[in-house]
Order: structure tokens, then C-alpha cells, then sequence
């Protein structure tokens, strides 16, 4: 299904999808980026070229891993990769629920 997808949003026949979804990504992009700028400037928020996803770095809060999923996956109910993986490279549970 995903090559279909793929050949599809990239044939003429796809381009106004293309474009509408191009848009909506860059939106929500800008959307995260401004709210840092606004609310949190001392956080690093890099925008990566080619994806939809926004890496944050929060290591400027100055608190322990656990501390920090405390606080955003339990306290704020925010879900976010934590960026921690095990010995096979498998991502761990965020601890989120």
C-alpha cells in the first residue's frame, strides 16, 4: 500500500493532495516552532528538512530523565519520544498513558 501511496501523491493526478498536505505539515511545523520561540526560547527546537518531525531539547531544564517523564509524559500528559532506546536499538515505552 505504501508504494501506491507514494505513486499516487507524486503523479499529476496527486498534486493538489500533495500540495494541501505539504502545507498542513509546514503548518503544524511552524506551529511548534513559534510556540517555543514564544513560551520557551531556551529550548532548542530543530526543524528537520524533509520530515514532519521536530526534534526538542530540553537538556537546559537541568533535570534527571525520570524527573523530566514525570513531568511531561505523566504531569502534562504530553506524548513524546524520549529518545531512549534498548540494547537492540527497539524504542522503550514512554511510560505515557
Amino acid at each position: 500500500m505504501g508504494h501506491k501511496s507514494v505513486k499516487a501523491a507524486y503523479s499529476t493526478k496527486g498534486e493538489d493532495w500533495l500540495k494541501q498536505a505539504l502545507a498542513y505539515i509546514y503548518g503544524n511545523v511552524k506551529l511548534v516552532k513559534e510556540f517555543f520561540e514564544m513560551y520557551a526560547p531556551y529550548e532548542k527546537v530543530i526543524i528537520s528538512e524533509g520530515t514532519y518531525l521536530a526534534w526538542l531539547n530540553f537538556n537546559s531544564l537541568g533535570i534527571e530523565h525520570d524527573e523530566f517523564k514525570q513531568k511531561i509524559f505523566i504531569d502534562a500528559g504530553i506524548a513524546l519520544h524520549d529518545g531512549q532506546s534498548d540494547e537492540r536499538g527497539a524504542c522503550l515505552e514512554s511510560g505515557w498513558k
